[in-house]
């Protein structure tokens, strides 16, 4: 909080964590010492559940999913293409509207509760989570103890690849790796893996439901558990 220059040494009580934006601020002399100090007194992330949305430059009407090593290539209209459902749930959807191409895409933890989500492109991340790493084009969320929970990789104009995650919905879970996509439960050995979907006739893809959310609609792929 002080510059390094002065002080000439590195103390926990005269160091923060800044953004991007608020650090430039401060090294430009646009936001003061006594203003980062207040702050640090009150971080954001104590007071706010979610991060500030942050826009994706999505556009165009060809997307490109990635889950796993999964693949889903969809010329998009106005009507959603789902790539993943869980229990009745699209985790991932994508269409467009007046040439814009949108994403939404729901992740949870380990406990199911939601930790990251896109709605129309608006990026939100949970702020409780242990550690999150945006660099360059890569989103990584950890929860304690450094385990990664979620990797993506975001790819304009209308790409994304998911190599880690979990999706999870009314009692069901589905884990991403970057081989597979794997059902998390009692049963062993059931996973989705080299799919390859390519403007299928469908609007939804991959499908994974228990027996008390089997429904009757059609899907390029329907796993039942």
């Amino acid at each position: 909080m002080e510059e390094y220059s002065i002080v000439r040494g590195h103390s926990a009580a005269n160091l923060t964590l800044l953004c991007p934006e608020h650090h430039s601020e401060k090294t430009r002399g646009l936001r003061t010492r006594a203003q980062v100090e207040r702050a640090n007194a009150d971080p954001f992330n104590r007071r706010n559940r979610n991060s500030s949305p942050y826009l994706l430059a999505y556009e165009g009407g060809v997307s490109r999913v990635s889950v796993g090593s999964n693949e889903f290539i969809h010329d998009i209209g106005e009507i959603y293409h789902e790539p993943v459902v869980v229990n009745g749930k699209p985790v991932l959807q994508v269409r467009t509207e007046s040439g814009r191409l949108l994403m939404r895409a729901s992740f949870s933890d380990s406990s199911g509760s939601t930790i990251l989500t896109i709605e129309d492109n608006e990026l939100w991340y949970n702020t409780d989570l242990w550690d999150v790493q945006f660099v360059a084009n890569r989103l990584v969320l950890r929860e304690a103890g450094r385990r990664i929970i979620a990797k993506v990789v975001f790819d304009p104009p209308g790409g994304l690849t998911v190599e880690r995650a979990l999706f999870s919905h009314d009692g069901l879970t589905v884990r991403v790796t970057p081989k597979e996509i794997l059902f998390v439960g009692g049963q062993r050995g059931i996973s989705y893996s080299g799919c390859s979907l390519l403007n299928v006739p469908h609007s939804r893809g991959i499908v994974m439901t228990d027996l008390a959310h089997r429904d009757s609609k059609t899907a390029a792929v329907h796993m039942l558990f």
